[in-house]
């Protein structure tokens, strides 16, 4: 770290001496002693006791600061020690006042759980979305993916963080995310619309909110939603790299795909089946290809994709190239 420079010490130094003698002047304690706690060019001499020699920074124990000097004498810097609260209010002419505690409630608590796992429900919620999405279908998952977002939404409004408005923000985002897949597929405006108010909601929710603060949070109010929605983005990517390699392997997610298309007796692949087999073969979409979707190629249930067109459920289409583990099909 590098050093500050001497003009910018002298400067800091002395401007916060004079704060603190200004408090130690409203208080009714002696201005030159705050003073010696942060300046050590000179001693401080009381009465004729040297309380600190020159070059060092004054320190006191809480006897030293109650012993008083002058005339009429006062102490230095403290008014005395107390052993507790009630001996603190006697001192100070409360003896017998009402003693109102706050205790966070239990919503508060979940609250504070709920916020401090915020990127995991955020990473859990994207992954249950992509499933679907890859599904083209609504079901458990998807139930469970919305049921993380709203958890997380619930958190920051019992936190004060957010209010109503950045879950209807994040709801009009996933509105218009859904008129992009099924209603303007390929329009990508009104995606490009649903991602940008999606992240704002998410971000924002997470910004502490004060009564009369500033509409804009200044960046270090952002600081630390940043982190946390960085943190949750990343959890998602690796969540869905991971679901995207191993999950198609298992059979739970040959049975998902297949009440998904709910078309019927199909065929899962045999073992060793490769998708070369399929190259020249024509079948029937079971879900939009937008351009990416599922077709029944024989009886084989297929992850297949367009060269950019958008072909509507039940067209037939032929597959025309197979890159690795990806298909390409066109309509017949």
């Amino acid at each position: 770290m590098p050093a500050i420079p001497e003009a910018y010490q002298k400067k800091f130094t002395s401007a916060y001496a004079a704060r603190i003698r200004a408090a130690a002047q409203r208080n009714g304690y002696n201005a030159a002693v705050v003073d010696k706690m942060v300046d050590a060019s000179s001693e401080l001499v009381i009465d004729g006791k040297t309380l600190k020699p020159k070059g060092e920074i004054l320190t006191l124990t809480n006897v030293e600061a109650e012993e008083k000097y002058g005339k009429p004498p006062k102490p230095l810097l403290s008014s005395g020690t107390v052993k507790d609260l009630d001996e603190m209010l006697d001192r100070a002419g409360y003896k017998g006042a009402t003693l109102r505690r706050i205790e966070p409630t239990g919503a508060e608590t979940i609250a504070d759980w709920i916020n401090s796992i915020a990127p995991l429900l955020l990473a859990l919620g994207a992954l249950g979305l992509y499933l679907e999405f890859k599904l083209q279908s609504f079901g458990l998952i998807g139930i469970a993916a919305v049921g993380c977002l709203l958890l997380y939404f619930f958190g920051q409004y019992i936190a004060g963080m957010s209010g109503y408005e950045y879950a209807l923000l994040f709801i009009v985002g996933v509105a218009l995310l859904i008129v992009e897949m099924f209603v303007l597929p390929g329009h990508f405006i009104s995606g490009l619309l649903g991602t940008m108010c999606i992240l704002v909601a998410l971000l924002m929710a997470m910004v502490d909110h004060y009564p009369g603060g500033p509409w804009v949070p200044a960046f270090p109010d952002l600081r630390t939603p940043l982190r946390n929605l960085g943190l949750a983005i990343v959890l998602a990517v690796l969540f869905i790299l991971i679901a995207a390699k191993f999950l198609p392997r298992t059979s739970m997610w040959d049975q998902l795909a297949l009440r998904a298309a709910s078309t019927g007796e199909i065929k899962t692949p045999e073992p060793g089946a490769r998708p070369e087999d399929l190259l020249g073969r024509e079948g029937v979409t079971v879900s939009p290809l937008r351009p990416a979707g599922k077709a029944k190629i024989g009886e084989r249930l297929a992850d297949v994709v367009t060269e950019g067109d958008l072909i509507p459920r039940d067209t037939r289409v032929k597959v025309v190239k197979v890159e690795g583990t990806r298909v390409v099909v066109t309509k017949v």
